[in-house]
């Protein structure tokens, strides 16, 4: 299984067809809540520039 984030680990993932680059702000059991930019919020349609990313779903940023 690939690393699980901690706060303050900058994470990469695909959501709508996109790379994501965000900053995980608090970690759960399953996901991780992810702090992305607003240009970026606005191209996914979201409402806030923050989402939810399973565990499985991204990997940590090694730069």
């Amino acid at each position: 299984m690939a690393n699980i984030a901690q706060s303050g680990d900058v994470i990469i993932f695909e959501r709508g067809g996109l790379t994501v680059k965000g900053m995980v702000f608090k970690i759960r059991n399953n996901s991780a809540l992810v702090k992305i930019n607003h240009s970026m919020a606005a191209s996914l349609g979201l409402e806030t520039p923050m989402t939810v990313v399973n565990h499985k779903n991204y990997r940590v940023d090694e730069v």
